[in-house]
């Protein structure tokens, strides 16, 4: 039996009209709180004491054994019990009637048990009278459920909270409901499972330094990260826990563990997960397969997620390569001085930019390359099932195509297509159309054309057939030619299979409406 004696936990059992040696033969009787075997000849008995504990403190052990007019012999073995139900001897024999037990770690041995064993083959056997446990107890706390309103754990407000803020979090209470105090540290783990393959898709270990006295009340407000978990998922909170690996710390001394959990009903999140998309442009404009960029170019790698909980955050979500010509393509450092790396995180999810400078320390030599890229958002979701590809061509020397208007005939509005290389824009240029008589009725000049760039150009403007004062020019053929500001000569022509409809730099247009 467990009794409290001056205040203080303590296990005690009496034994009066034992079982004489000569009752029994080899045989064992179950008692109140123990357990008595004799050996085959009657001629030693031992007796068990029941499990006692669990303890806080270990403090006496006292023990009554009277040999009477016997000249039997006794000995009271101390057996220590783990958190596991490992028993080890503690003492092979306990020395006095009044021992102290302060040396034992009730943190190694919550539990202790006596072994009495008693031998006498002429006689009577010594009788054990009584034995004794004095300790300190262990608390008890349970989960107070009851505390929380039952909306709290609905399966809906876990799910809303899943999705939309990638995590659960919730008060438990939890109650002393005895007379001592829980220790402290006390760990709380929140841990969920998927429900379908009863796997541990998250936990968190949660530190109360705080003890927790007698008849309180600990709210703890867990938190669980579930960013990128899928599936049925049950939620088990356990205050105390007992350890489950070898290296888990020991749970603090508790009379039962048995009242210390919160399990939740399962709720179904489903993977709404979709890849990013992703953009290049090279001077700020998309190119086509083999266009002429210039040697210095700023190839923009644009790659946006619409994932709101895990956005983007460094410059490994991008790969790039390039190739010069046929040679081996070559991994570009995007943390290295020729990148640039930013992300801009919105309401609607993060976009990451990455600027590329190929020829940020010495322009790009004439030839032919081979840009690949490829995105990955924070879920390891590609933008594509195949990189991004696009063949690009540098030309270093300052070279100008024809002009040609298109549409040519101009039944509407015409605007004008022409190629520039090197790197760097003309100054200025102009568009001269005249009458075949020479009489020049629009010029056209280089503002007026909109954003021009390094490559091929189709011009913002279109040329919708008026003259210089806004009228209406009359259907028919006019000449027009291009005038560049170069005072030194910087531009040369570059030739093109169209140049045949050019007479010494002079074109043709047709008004036809």
């Amino acid at each position: 039996m467990t009794s409290i004696i001056d205040g203080a936990s303590g296990w005690s059992q009496s034994h009066y009209a034992q079982l004489q040696r000569n009752t029994l033969t080899g045989a064992s009787v179950a008692g109140p709180d123990g357990r008595w075997s004799f050996d085959a000849q009657a001629t030693r008995a031992t007796i068990t004491s029941a499990r006692i504990g669990p303890a806080q403190e270990w403090k006496t052990l006292l023990h009554q054994v009277t040999r009477g007019n016997g000249t039997g012999s006794f000995r009271l073995r101390l057996l220590g019990i783990d958190a596991n139900g490992v028993t080890k001897e503690l003492n092979a024999n306990v020395p006095s009637s009044r021992f102290s037990l302060a040396g034992i770690s009730a943190v190694d041995y919550p539990y202790l048990q006596l072994e009495l064993s008693v031998d006498d083959p002429n006689g009577v056997a010594p009788q054990l009278r009584e034995w004794l446990v004095l300790y300190t107890g262990v608390p008890e706390g349970i989960v107070r459920r009851d505390l929380v309103p039952a909306a709290t754990y609905a399966p809906a407000a876990l799910l809303a909270q899943a999705t939309g803020t990638g995590k659960l979090a919730f008060p438990v209470q939890f109650e002393n409901v005895s007379a001592l105090p829980f220790g402290a540290p006390m760990r709380v783990k929140t841990e969920v499972f998927d429900s379908n393959t009863n796997t541990q898709v998250a936990s968190v270990v949660q530190t109360v330094t705080a003890p927790l006295q007698p008849d309180a009340i600990l709210t703890q407000n867990v938190e669980v990260p579930l960013t990128g978990k899928f599936g049925n998922l049950s939620t088990r909170v356990t205050f105390n826990p007992l350890p489950v690996a070898p290296t888990d710390p020991k749970a603090l001394p508790e009379l039962t563990h048995v009242n210390n959990e919160l399990n939740l009903a399962p709720f179904q999140v489903g993977n709404t997960s979709v890849p990013p998309v992703l953009d290049v442009a090279f001077d700020g404009r998309h190119i086509l397969n083999g266009e002429i960029v210039s040697p210095r170019p700023v190839v923009s790698i644009q790659l946006t997620d619409t994932d709101k909980l895990r956005p983007l955050a460094d410059a490994s979500a991008f790969t790039v390569y390039l190739q010069a010509g046929t040679g081996p393509a070559t991994a570009v450092n995007v943390l290295g001085p020729d990148a640039t790396f930013r992300v801009q995180t919105t309401a609607a999810g993060s976009t990451a930019y990455l600027d590329y400078h190929p020829g940020r320390t010495a322009p790009l030599p004439d030839g032919t390359y081979t840009l690949r890229a490829q995105g990955r958002n924070t879920a390891n979701l590609s933008a594509a099932a195949q990189e991004f590809q696009v063949k690009f061509t540098v030309v270093n020397a300052s070279q100008i195509t024809n002009v040609y208007p298109y549409p040519n005939p101009v039944t509407s509005k015409a605007r004008f297509v022409f190629t520039v290389t090197g790197q760097e824009l003309p100054r200025n240029m102009k568009i001269q159309i005249m009458t075949l008589t020479g009489r020049v009725v629009r010029e056209i000049f280089m503002g007026e054309l909109g954003a021009l760039h390094l490559g091929n150009n189709l011009t913002d403007f279109a040329w919708d057939g008026t003259d210089q004062y806004g009228d209406r020019l009359a259907n028919g053929t006019y000449l027009y030619r291009v005038s560049l500001d170069d005072p030194d000569g910087k531009f040369s022509q570059r030739a093109t299979s169209g140049d045949q409809a050019f007479k010494n730099d002079w074109g043709k247009l047709v008004l036809l409406r």
